[in-house]
């Protein structure tokens, strides 16, 4: 059904189920400062040393055991929100495979509609239950769709998951064993793979999320600071919500923003094993788009939460991820040019021979470790033919839309940019031919 949940029964009822999640710590700042560091100091203690000495494939693939050791007594309701914006032809697959997931507790689905000018809201509503909630609204962001979606629910775990994905049947159930495996934990980041491989530049794209945003961020759980809870599948504890204030408009990267703020309340975030698909953007340029966004959404949240740079309390938050994610976005890129400007000296001084014997090295280093990685995914290890390319020419187009977003944010542009959805491709989607939509920066954002 797509009429609103009554105000006063929805204020009552999360009233109670504030109540009742009181039994748990809640911390809020100045004190959850304290209280979060003495946690990661702790875990740091025992935890980072491993960390920095591989624990390798051992350390990373016995997470589903602990993930199996957090089995609830009784499975907790959780409530799945879907925000949208011109999401025709996917919004529908997604919901199918939300209602296909083998969750054991009760499961409610709220979709937004934020706006969409195509037949997004039609598809919604043919494809989600009866007893779901499909919501019509006017294009204010996927924040605000993400907090509208939070007013109709009353569960105490929001299940997130974009539009354009497809979720794998029992990711809800590993996402939430994870809170009954640590009680500090404030969220759950999901494990997004490439749905589409058929072609280079998607085929690299896997073969990233695999080697970096999967492996570091499983690393990251081992100290409970998860950078970043992706739109494509996260969950949240309710009153965690609460506590931070729900999402943040103030970057374009809510995900990311979000994530840091729990993080500063003192909650631990954590990795899981539930796999959600997405599509990833199959034309350099619509992935170069994407990329924009990304960068530009990161560094203004690097910005917005700069105190976490000079402020010790923050634990591992202040002193390992957030400088990583600092120094991944300038020095490592910044670095990457200056490798190229030397490499292409090189050609010129009568280094050519120690040049190659360089880049052997290290593509034969990179190529160990990436199939390490599609090892402990369970991945293909085909994918590891695409390894030379992580050194050599995608590094450095990504490390070219870095500067590109560095420079859009010293301009001060805020404009959402949006790649072409494959299947919309010969659809008109509101683009302007430059990948800027006619809603500007309130536009829907992709994962």
């Amino acid at each position: 059904m797509d009429s609103p949940v009554d105000g006063e029964t929805a204020h009552r009822a999360r009233s109670a189920v504030s109540g009742a999640r009181r039994r748990r710590p809640r911390l809020l700042l100045p004190v959850a400062v304290d209280a979060g560091s003495r946690r990661l100091r702790a875990r740091s203690a025992v935890r980072l040393p491993l960390l920095l000495a591989g624990r390798a494939a051992g350390a990373v693939s016995d997470l589903p055991a602990a993930e199996l050791s957090g089995r609830p007594e009784e499975w907790p309701a959780i409530a799945v929100v879907v925000p949208a914006y011109n999401e025709e032809g996917y919004v529908g697959d997604c919901i199918d495979s939300i209602r296909a997931t083998t969750y054991p507790g009760p499961t409610s689905i709220t979709v937004v509609d934020d706006g969409s000018t195509d037949d997004t809201y039609a598809e919604a509503r043919a494809h989600a239950p009866e007893d779901a909630t499909v919501i019509r609204t006017e294009n204010r962001g996927k924040h605000a769709a993400l907090n509208t979606a939070l007013e109709h629910t009353t569960a105490p775990y929001i299940v997130s998951v974009d539009a354009d994905s497809h979720v794998d049947a029992d990711a809800f159930s590993q996402l939430i064993r994870r809170f009954f495996s640590y009680d500090d934990a404030g969220a759950v980041a999901g494990n997004i793979k490439v749905a589409n491989r058929d072609s280079l530049v998607t085929s690299v794209q896997a073969l990233e999320y695999i080697m970096g945003i999967n492996t570091f961020r499983r690393a990251f759980d081992l100290v409970g600071t998860v950078t970043v809870v992706p739109g494509s599948l996260g969950a949240f504890r309710r009153d965690v919500l609460d506590d931070v204030g729900g999402y943040s408009g103030d970057t374009v990267t809510e995900d990311f923003d979000l994530t840091i703020d729990i993080l500063r309340h003192g909650y631990s975030i954590r990795a899981s094993t539930g796999i959600v698909y997405t599509e990833a953007p199959d034309t350099w340029r619509d992935l170069a788009l994407q990329r924009r966004r990304w960068f530009h959404g990161n560094l203004q949240t690097l910005l917005k939460h700069r105190a976490v740079f000079t402020d010790s309390r923050y634990g591992l938050l202040h002193r390992v991820a957030l400088p990583y994610v600092f120094l991944s976005m300038s020095v490592l890129p910044l670095l990457g040019v200056a490798i190229l400007g030397l490499i292409l000296l090189s050609l010129f001084t009568g280094g050519v021979g120690l040049l190659l014997q360089l880049a052997i090295f290290f593509v034969v280093l990179q190529v160990l470790l990436a199939v390490l990685a599609i090892q402990i995914e369970g991945e293909d290890l085909r994918l590891a033919l695409f390894t030379p390319l992580t050194l050599f020419g995608y590094k450095q187009f990504l490390d070219g839309v870095l500067l590109w977003s560095l420079w859009a944010l010293v301009r001060g542009e805020r404009t959402w940019l949006r790649p072409a959805r494959i299947r919309q491709r010969d659809k008109s989607d509101g683009s302007d031919g430059n990948g800027r939509t006619e809603h500007g920066e309130s536009s829907r954002r992709e994962p």
